[in-house]
């Protein structure tokens, strides 16, 4: 994940978007940073299936499973309108559930 996140602020997808001359640029780092993603979604889905189950939504994708991590997202599939999947949880957040369970 942190690899994907340091790919996607090196190549700055925001900023390709603004110039009409680099829309096959833009399509390859967006595409490049779904597929990532859709690959973390599958190593993660046995500990968070209820977020994998929404991402495959999403994606407009069948239920993956292991066979699928050789299987790439398709134009078949259009993507569904961004909806917020998950809120990120902070360090502090953590700990005091942890000392709420203690």
């Amino acid at each position: 994940a942190d690899q994907i996140n340091a790919f996607v602020d090196e190549n700055k997808p925001w900023e390709i978007a603004k110039d009409p001359e680099r829309e096959a640029e833009l399509q390859k780092v967006c595409s490049v940073t779904l597929e990532a993603f859709r690959l973390l979604t599958l190593y993660l889905k046995p500990v968070l299936p209820t977020v994998a189950a929404d991402v495959e939504d999403f994606l407009s994708i069948p239920p993956m499973g292991w066979n699928d991590v050789k299987t790439t997202l398709s134009s078949a599939n259009p993507i569904k309108p961004y909806k917020h999947l998950m809120t990120r949880v902070e360090a502090p957040q953590i700990e005091a559930l942890l000392a709420a369970n203690l």
